[in-house]
């Protein structure tokens, strides 16, 4: 599972939280990924044992590591973020050239999430022949079933002992299966809007890296209805 969440004013951006279950018995990864402005970022990517869940309502509604958590209070509707602990303080500058001598600082987020647009499996834009089409595309670049989720956000974001607060948009992300990372490049764009109104499109390139192979993406403009869509122009 992953989520993402940025300010309508453009302070932060949460550009990834998330918890991968492995497998049985093996470690959890947790991955987290916070920009602002300026090209600063704190990252984090650590293999740790994965939260106990003692009740078949936890095991449900709870996923996460020692620093970590993603809880769902009720399915498809309201989801909260939480986590405390360090991560490397950089910056995009640094991580092109390879840097390695970033401080660790203490982090702590909490974050609420409200969908505002249902959940939407990848390929379910497509009918007919074009959704046996997408289906087969998929396995190979997302790495079978993928499902998003539009919503509105809020939370705080404490780095170094500075305090962000923040309202905006945001994304949820849940991925069935093994995934290619391997298989090739994409551009994937969301907006969750202070309107309500909200799209997401994603675009998978070729084998030569630049022509589009595949495109879906929706449009939500009212209550409960996506518009299938898809991006004709992609950087």
């Amino acid at each position: 599972a992953e989520f993402w969440a940025w300010c309508h004013c453009g302070s932060i951006a949460i550009n990834s939280m998330a918890v991968e279950q492995v497998g049985t018995g093996r470690p959890n990864l947790s991955r987290l990924t916070i920009t602002y402005p300026g090209g600063r970022i704190l990252r984090d990517f650590v293999a740790s044992e994965a939260l106990p869940r003692e009740s078949e309502d936890a095991i449900r509604k709870l996923i996460g590591t020692g620093t970590m958590r993603l809880e769902s209070g009720d399915a498809y509707r309201r989801y909260r973020t939480v986590f405390k602990g360090t991560a490397l303080d950089t910056s995009y500058g640094a991580i092109l050239v390879g840097r390695t001598d970033a401080r660790r600082v203490e982090v702590e987020i909490e974050v609420d999430y409200d969908a505002i647009v249902p959940v939407w499996l990848q390929g379910s834009m497509k009918t007919g022949m074009e959704q046996n089409g997408a289906k087969l595309a998929l396995s190979s670049f997302a790495g079978g079933q993928r499902m998003e989720q539009l919503m509105r956000t809020s939370g705080r974001v404490v780095a170094d002992g500075v305090e962000t607060s923040f309202t905006g948009g945001g994304v949820r992300v849940h991925r069935q299966d093994i995934r290619a990372l391997t298989a090739g490049r994409y551009v994937w764009q969301a907006a969750c809007f202070p309107s309500g109104r909200a799209f997401s499109t994603i675009t998978y390139a070729g084998p030569d890296g630049v022509s589009p192979s595949y495109a879906e993406g929706a449009v939500f403009l009212r209550k409960d209805r996506l518009v299938p869509a898809r991006a004709t122009q992609v950087p």
